[in-house]
Formats: structure tokens, sequence, C-alpha cells
């Protein structure tokens, strides 16, 4: 943006904040989505440590390849809850981007100097690059400048 150039920045606070929503309802998403895998891996694991003592319980024993099958089962629920877990990163992340985006914005609002111009487009830009994942960066270039993605098109696994 030009010095000479009159910047509103009303409807540039207002485009940023509806960009920090769309990302916190993107990171809540995750957060319900992976929340929910780990409760049935969780559920899944309880369910095959109850058939076991069950089965210890019982008269008959228990074979070999019983307690073979249910080692199997509780890896399985084991490597999906950790799995699930791992989305931590990403959410802390996406929250750390949106803090230092609203500190950054917050500077440049305070600022009364001419200087905010070249501040605001460095602050678009800054926000932008610190975005590691696909989605935050198509989600940016939706908001902000309009750009179209594969983000209006309906998909499952959109974060």
């Amino acid at each position: 943006m030009k010095e000479n150039q009159k910047i509103n920045y009303f409807d540039q606070c207002q485009q940023l904040l509806q960009l920090f929503e769309s990302q916190l309802n993107g990171a809540r998403e995750e957060v319900l989505a992976r929340s929910n895998a780990l409760s049935s891996s969780f559920e899944g694991l309880f369910d095959v440590v109850n058939e076991l003592q069950l089965l210890g319980k019982s008269d008959q024993g228990i074979s070999s390849e019983v307690i073979s099958e249910k080692c199997i089962s509780m890896n399985g629920s084991l490597v999906a809850c950790i799995s699930s877990l791992q989305f931590t990163d990403e959410v802390c992340q996406r929250i750390e981007h949106l803090s230092s985006g609203i500190k950054s914005m917050s500077k440049i609002l305070d600022d009364e100097n001419n200087g905010r111009y070249v501040a605001w487009d460095e602050l678009m830009n800054g926000i932008r690059q610190s975005y590691s994942v696909s989605e935050e960066r198509e989600i940016f270039d939706r908001v902000i400048h309009g750009v179209s993605s594969k983000l209006d098109e309906p998909s499952e696994d959109l974060f």
C-alpha cells in the first residue's frame, strides 16, 4: 500500500477479526473431532480390557490365540489414542498465530505516526507467512483477499 492511499483501519481490522474468528473456528472443530476420536479409542480399549477380565474369570480359561487377538485390538486402540493426541501441537501453533496477530494489530493501531501504511502491509504479510499449515493460508487468502479456494467446496477433512 502506498503512503498516499487512505487506509480504512476499521475495514482492515474487521477483516483481521474475521480471519481470527475463522482460525479459532477451525481449531475448535479440530479439537472436537480429535477429542471424539480419542474418546472412541479409549472406549474401544476399555471394552477389550473388560472382555479379557470376563474371559479370565470364566472356567474355560483363555487361549493364547484369544489373548493375541485382544492384544492386537488393544494395540490398535492405543495407536489411535496417540494419533488423536498429536493435534495439540497444531492447535497451539494456531493459537500462537492468533495471539501474535492481535498484538501486532494493536501496536499498529496505537501508533500515531505515518508508518502505519507500511506497517499494516507488513502485518498482513507476516501473518500469512507465519502459517505453516496450508489450510491456514487458504483461510487467510479467502478472508483477506476474497480468493476462492478448495475450502469453498465441501470436505470432510478440512483440518
